[in-house]
């Protein structure tokens, strides 16, 4: 981030931003994650750097800036993609999720730079909690889905059942996690999957979107039902 912005060293932030003002029509918010398939998001680094100057307290920055810093260099992995591609994902997540009103906003940019570091990569609940304190590990460790049980129809209840008992963060993540996930829906030639994962969103995500950042709602009701009338979509451009 320090080649983008470097918001150690700045004494001013900028007016708070909410998510919904940054999000551009559908079909401009999936070419521009089809075109990042192959290469890295830089609006996401700057984005992220923009969503830190928000934050008014520069020690808060700090520890923003060092906790991307060490996020960027985590080897993920993930079929088909760089890391460093990757890591743009989560770039998205902590970006929206700074961007949330409300208490705690080093708390939520952390969990969403790591939402699902311990399923893409080999860092550790412990290592996490020893750099960021148990309460963002054991966020991390419950939103880490257990994929052999991801069919199960009485896992899914129970996992959002935790999220719903713990720490904001944890659910804010997870709602950008999905929101993000969306625009690529159609990348997955089994209708099957997609279809299920649709209806997870719709059952889980949308009345958890509105209780915590509603004014994303609407947008993501478009969003669903455009995932629906596209469908699939097989190649990197529509």
């Amino acid at each position: 981030m320090r080649g983008v912005l470097d918001p150690g060293n700045v004494f001013f932030s900028f007016p708070t931003m909410m998510v919904a003002d940054d999000l551009k029509p559908i079909p401009m918010e999936r070419e521009r994650r089809l075109a990042s398939c192959d290469r890295v998001d830089m609006e996401a680094h700057r984005e992220w750097a923009e969503a830190v100057l928000r934050v008014p307290e520069a020690a808060s920055r700090e520890q923003l800036l060092a906790a991307y810093e060490y996020a960027r260099q985590v080897p993920y992995a993930h079929p088909g993609v760089s890391p460093e591609v990757y890591f743009c994902h989560s770039l998205r997540v902590a970006t929206w999720s700074l961007r949330v009103e409300g208490a705690g906003p080093i708390e939520r940019g952390i969990v969403g730079l790591f939402h699902n570091v311990l399923e893409t990569s080999p860092l550790t609940r412990e290592e996490l909690a020893g750099r960021y304190g148990s309460s963002v590990a054991n966020q991390i460790a419950a939103l880490t889905v257990d994929r052999a049980r991801e069919t199960d129809l009485a896992y899914k209840p129970a996992y959002y059942q935790i999220l719903a008992a713990g720490p904001r963060a944890a659910r804010v993540a997870k709602i950008f996690d999905k929101f993000d996930n969306l625009f690529l829906l159609g990348l997955n030639p089994n209708e099957e999957a997609r279809t299920r994962y649709l209806a997870e969103v719709r059952e889980f995500i949308v009345p958890m979107a509105r209780r915590e950042v509603p004014e994303v709602e609407p947008y993501l009701g478009d969003l669903l039902r455009d995932c629906e009338i596209v469908g699939y979509f097989g190649t990197r451009r529509l």
